[in-house]
């Protein structure tokens, strides 16, 4: 309707993609970012390719940028060295996609929409595409699904030096809290085993890097509530990695050594 401000229809990336999938009425779905695009066989590579293999649920094509080709240089180890399809099957799916072993992201994948319908992005939260394959998981793994990979740089990633992956603190503390989640909602020892330890090393390092602002700092105007308080607390959950990190680790001591004295003046 031209009465209603499309300022109020615009809920960000991951309410466009459910209402797309919500609103797709063929048998697969493919998600591009508005500033991004395709080869021109990027979809007929990715339809091909379940051919490839029994109870495929999604394949994947790698991202170039553009306009300099190549894989990007946080991803080299996605590149197929081989030349060949990488295949994970449903029992590993779960921490190859933590581990981003292969390429993690939604976009560039041919997914069938029938795995899709218990699953959507979640609203308001950067970084959404960890919660998304995580939640897609039980699905891949009651199915017995596999994940088809093509060695093939398909998907053109534009950088965007203002979008919304520009700001490398603000994704990484939604990756944290993303990983936070996951680590309280699974039921998997080896998945919370590895998501402790990340969150541990994230945590860890975020302290470091602001050790000597004040504890009280707003970490980002998203993130109201997400203090560097409440990351130590965080932080102190993990009493085993902490004492081992802290008794190895001089500014980690020092910083202890702060926070104590700041506890006890506040």
């Amino acid at each position: 309707s031209s009465d209603v401000c499309s300022s109020d229809l615009n809920r960000g990336l991951s309410a466009a993609r459910n209402t797309g999938t919500e609103a797709a009425v063929g048998e697969y779905v493919l998600y591009i970012d508005s500033d991004d695009f395709i080869e021109p066989d990027t979809i007929e590579k990715l339809f091909n390719a379940f051919s490839l293999y029994p109870n495929v649920a999604f394949t994947s094509a790698l991202p170039y940028t553009y306009p300099q080709r190549g894989a990007r240089a946080f991803v080299e180890n996605w590149k197929h060295l081989d030349g060949n399809v990488k295949v994970i099957e449903a029992k590993d799916f779960n921490l190859t996609f933590l581990k981003l072993e292969i390429c993690f992201t939604a976009w560039g994948k041919l997914f069938k929409k029938e795995f899709l319908r218990d699953v959507r992005f979640l609203e308001g939260r950067n970084n959404e595409d960890t919660r998304f394959f995580y939640d897609m998981a039980p699905t891949i793994e009651k199915n017995n699904l596999c994940v088809v990979e093509l060695p093939d740089q398909l998907y053109a990633y534009r950088v965007n030096n203002s979008g919304i992956c520009s700001d490398e603190e603000k994704l990484t503390l939604a990756h944290l809290k993303n990983l936070i989640d996951i680590k309280n909602d699974t039921r998997d020892a080896q998945v919370y085993r590895f998501v402790t330890k990340k969150t541990f090393s994230i945590e860890s390092s975020y302290m470091q890097k602001h050790a000597n602002e004040t504890l009280e700092r707003w970490i980002e105007e998203d993130y109201a509530k997400f203090t560097i308080l409440e990351v130590w607390s965080l932080f102190h959950s993990i009493k085993k990695c902490v004492k081992l990190f802290v008794l190895k680790n001089t500014n980690m001591r020092r910083m202890c050594h702060k926070y104590k004295e700041y506890e006890s003046n506040s």
